[in-house]
Formats: structure tokens, sequence, C-alpha cells
């Protein structure tokens, strides 16, 4: 039961940080036109999981969900989750070009995050 709360918990944190900055760099009219195909925004998703991964590490150096096979389902789920409800909140917000990258921007994130816990805890 501990490992599920745990589980949920990864989620919300790592959706917690994902989402809202994809919303607030997506929130200009630019955004859609000039930066959504290149790839400065995911390579930028991708530093700040990097960065949140080592921070995390350094405030819980322990893996929080204790069983090594949730911890690789956990790499695989936490990150589709956090992109697909991105991906939502976006098509609620009423964006209409580039949906995929708000998809993968998110998915990015969560997914260097849990990769450098996964990788690196103790």
């Amino acid at each position: 039961m501990e490992e599920l709360l745990w589980f949920f918990l990864d989620i919300l944190i790592n959706t917690l940080v994902s989402v809202p900055l994809d919303a607030a760099l997506s929130k200009k009219d630019s955004f859609e036109k000039e930066f959504s195909v290149g790839c400065l925004f995911p390579i930028i998703f991708l530093a700040i999981g990097g960065l949140l991964g080592a921070a995390s590490l350094w405030l819980f150096p322990h893996h929080l969900i204790p069983n090594s096979s949730m911890r690789v389902i956990y790499l695989i789920l936490a990150p589709i989750f956090v992109g697909l409800f991105s991906l939502w909140l976006a098509q609620r917000r009423g964006a209409s070009q580039f949906l995929i990258m708000h998809f993968v921007n998110p998915f990015l994130l969560a997914f260097t995050f849990s990769l450098i816990r996964l990788l690196c805890c103790k």
C-alpha cells in the first residue's frame, strides 16, 4: 500500500512541476508560431527535469518507491500520464496548433526526472 502512495505522490509532483511550466511557456501566441517546432523547448524541459531530479536526490537520497519493478513501471507510466494530462489541459485552453509539443515537453521533463532518480538513488 505504501508503494502505491509513493507512486501516485511522485506522479503528482511531476505533474505539479511540468504542467504549469508548459502552460506558462505556451501562453504567448508566438510560442505556437515560432518555438514549438524547434528543439529549444524540449532541451529546456530535459535540462529542468535533470536539474529537478538531481535536486530531489539531495532532498530524498533513497528511493521513494522501494520495489524495483514498481520503479520501472513508474519510469514508463509517470511521463505518459504527465504528458497526457498536459495535452488535455492544452486542449481545454483552446490550443490548436502543435498539440504534440504539449505532450512531448512535460513527458521529457517527467522522464528525465524519473530516470535520474532511478539511476542515481542509493
